[in-house]
């Protein structure tokens, strides 16, 4: 069955608990998931692949390390929020890379200064900062402030992602 046709049937399913040790135990889908996405494959092909790999890397996060470049790269080829959130969280849960780093910075901060992306996607960007402050100290200041500039009449999950920064830093 092709990767596309798994997909299809994961869509009406959604059983991960199934769907995830069958892609542990066949890891060649994997690099076939992150294509999908890369490609921009139409609905509900990379929205599905990047839901996956998030659930994927909670568990396993060396499967998915190899392709930190490659998700890296995505987020400046879409503007699709679903597959940008789940890139974003997928990166959270890697080992960050001097790959793209300070473009990687820069396209974090730009995702949460701008109002109109999704606050999930903005929240994952929060989390991914910390990881990237806490290499590069002298970046808490600037991420702070954008924080508090963009922190007025957030949801609760904005708000979580705030404290969890302060408190992780």
């Amino acid at each position: 069955m092709s990767i596309q046709n798994e997909l299809l049937a994961f869509h009406k399913t959604r059983d991960f608990k199934s769907y995830i040790p069958n892609l542990i135990e066949n890891q060649t889908k994997i690099p076939e998931l992150i294509n999908l996405i890369s490609n921009l494959e139409a609905y509900p092909m990379k929205e599905m692949s990047s839901w996956i790999l998030t659930h994927l890397v909670k568990s396993n996060p060396q499967l998915i390390q190899p392709y930190y470049p490659k998700l890296v790269d995505i987020l400046f080829i879409t503007n699709n929020q679903t597959v940008l959130r789940n890139c974003v969280n997928i990166l959270f849960h890697l080992q960050i890379t001097t790959y793209k780093e300070g473009e990687l910075v820069e396209k974090l901060i730009t995702f949460l200064k701008d109002n109109s992306n999704k606050v999930a996607l903005q929240v994952y960007s929060i989390y991914c900062l910390i990881h990237f402050v806490k290499k590069y100290p002298e970046l808490f200041d600037e991420i702070k402030a954008i924080i508090e500039l963009n922190s007025e009449n957030q949801s609760a999950a904005f708000n979580a992602a705030k404290r969890n920064f302060y408190k992780l830093i």
